[in-house]
């Protein structure tokens, strides 16, 4: 007899499986297109061994996307169906000991807590980062709904998780180089947002190199959203976000025991950002019990959208930062959810092989990149008005509070500083500044929580326009650049309430009531998920890590009109 391989449960052999995955191409292009990918396939492969003798390093790049398509196609020929999430089994066998998962609980947290301590031992805003992070949870306890029904599961595990990635991104140099090489590439990529933007808008992206002339904001950075939706409306065409997006969420659902929804929602966010995350949900959302819809709504005041990476990096963000911070959000936003507001319901959502994600309406891949660039406009346009709007009304607000303060002889006080001395408090418990002299750790400390509340008031989006031009006058050090990339790495301000409900609201409108008592719950949830990952990081890094922003290094100064010459942009 003919040996054949089954496909886990499924009872499907490899043929099968490569029949189902063949046929809708033969149907669609037919026994042409058949050949014509294989050729395809054959050819890259072909090319890579080429490359790869020629010369390794420049064959790097190729041979990783090689090999995520070999990953992704065994996963798709041997992970037909997930399997069950180990933990229940066991969690069944060991029922009766109620204790055991408290004991366990324990351990892991005093193994968390030992490892942090002997890293820190030394080094005084360590230590306030790590203590922090027990304040944030103690306060996300007294805020709870039910403070008796917390599980401990998925608290535990998500700090443990939150703590893995930050050491493989900021402590381990393998790691760290791998993920920063892999954001470097992807920085590069949507750097040919230039070519689109020289041709349509010309000289006006890039001006002629004179001091104080520089594109304007709304010509060389905002087009950068219209290619990146573009690419992700092609992705998700493909079925590579929905792919991708079930395999991250499969890591949460059986350490944290989250339920597919939550946890789809959550890395569905870090994939292609918290608004088009939501949208995943709508087929989920009437069945969603209220602490789903609360960890669902606070996903999206956690996170903030991939298209803004290149951006924030101009502002002086570090990428690698930057993008760790929205990938360590997905457990932290779970954990903070499941204390503040625990399960008390039984789930509809468990099953992540039921779950269905909305279908995509191009009708071919050429016109999901059309839909894709052409919904990235109201976005764009969007962050166009609110910029206008909440800078002036900064600057309005800098008058009047300094009008007010000087008439009874405070002079020099603005919106600014008022948000300075509001979160001082908890900017100084969070260690963000390890300079050596106390005067010098007030200054970074005020900064850092001006930032935070400009942030929290306002936006993020102007809290990193004021950290760029704060690190171009040098007046932060690495820590606390580090602090507040993390602080600020989130859409937890009120304005975002509006824009929660209407998503949420659109899509299932029967349960317009629960969203509204959710919405509060998740900007809270949020903004101590971004307090939280900043804990984290801050607890094992103590190197400066700081970039600076993207500038010339020189310029041509014509304000001397007899005597123009080269100077430094700085």
């Amino acid at each position: 007899m003919p040996r054949t391989y089954s496909i886990r449960t499924t009872g499907r052999t490899v043929y099968d499986e490569l029949q189902a995955a063949i046929y809708p191409i033969y149907k669609k292009a037919g026994l042409m297109g058949v050949l014509f990918l294989a050729v395809l396939i054959v050819g890259v492969h072909c090319w890579l061994a080429i490359a790869i003798v020629h010369r390794f390093v420049t064959a790097i790049f190729l041979l990783v996307c090689v090999c995520l398509f070999w990953v992704g196609l065994l996963a798709h020929f041997y992970g037909h169906k997930l399997p069950e999430d180990p933990y229940s089994k066991v969690e069944a066998q060991l029922s009766k000991y109620k204790w055991l998962p408290y004991i366990a609980a324990l351990l892991a947290l005093a193994a968390v807590t030992a490892f942090v301590l002997t890293q820190s031992l030394h080094s005084r805003p360590r230590l306030q980062s790590f203590g922090s992070l027990i304040l944030i949870l103690i306060v996300s306890i007294l805020f709870s709904d039910n403070p008796g029904r917390i599980k401990w599961r998925p608290v535990v595990c998500g700090i443990v998780l939150q703590y893995l990635v930050a050491l493989a991104i900021l402590k381990w140099e393998a790691g760290r180089e791998a993920f920063r090489f892999g954001i470097d590439q992807i920085v590069y990529f949507l750097g040919y947002t230039s070519a689109g933007t020289n041709f349509v808008f010309g000289y006006i992206p890039v001006p002629p190199n004179i001091c104080g002339m520089d594109g304007p904001f709304s010509f060389t950075s905002l087009p950068i959203l219209i290619f990146f939706s573009a690419i992700i409306s092609a992705a998700y065409y493909l079925g590579f976000v929905q792919w991708t997006t079930r395999m991250m969420a499969v890591l949460l659902q059986w350490t944290m025991g989250t339920t597919s929804a939550e946890s789809l929602n959550a890395m569905g966010s870090v994939l292609i950002g918290p608004t088009d995350g939501a949208l995943l949900m709508q087929f989920a959302l009437p069945s969603m019990t209220y602490s789903e819809i609360v960890a669902a709504l606070a996903v999206g005041y956690s996170m903030i959208d991939g298209s803004l990476f290149a951006l924030y990096i101009a502002f002086g963000a570090c990428p690698t930062l930057l993008l760790s911070a929205n990938v360590m959000s997905a457990p932290a936003v779970l954990t903070i959810s499941k204390l503040i507001c625990p399960e008390v319901q039984k789930s509809r959502q468990k099953d992540m092989n039921t779950f269905s994600f909305p279908p995509t309406e191009a009708e071919s891949l050429l016109d999901s990149i059309c839909k894709g660039a052409v919904s990235a406009m109201s976005v764009i346009f969007a962050i166009i008005a609110n910029l206008i709007v909440f800078l002036a009304l900064i600057a309005f607000l800098d008058r009047t509070i300094g009008y007010v303060c000087s008439a009874v002889g405070y002079d020099d006080v603005t919106f600014n500083k008022v948000l300075g001395w509001a979160f001082f408090p908890l900017a100084y418990i969070m260690g963000v500044s390890d300079a050596p002299d106390w005067e010098t750790q007030k200054d970074e400390i005020l900064k850092v929580a001006q930032l935070i509340g400009t942030k929290t008031a306002l936006n993020e989006f102007i809290a990193y326009q004021q950290m760029q031009q704060m690190l171009v006058n040098k007046e932060i050090g690495g820590r606390a650049q580090l602090m507040a990339i993390y602080c600020l790495c989130g859409y937890s301000n009120p304005s975002q309430i509006g824009s929660q409900l209407g998503i949420y609201g659109a899509m299932c409108p029967q349960r317009k009531k629960d969203f509204v008592t959710a919405a509060a719950k998740g900007l809270l949830i949020g903004s101590l998920t971004c307090f939280m990952t900043a804990c984290v990081a801050g607890s094992i890094v103590s190197t400066d890590m700081g970039c600076l922003p993207t500038t010339n290094p020189l310029c041509f100064d014509v304000s001397n009109g007899t005597n123009p010459r080269w100077v430094s942009a700085q």
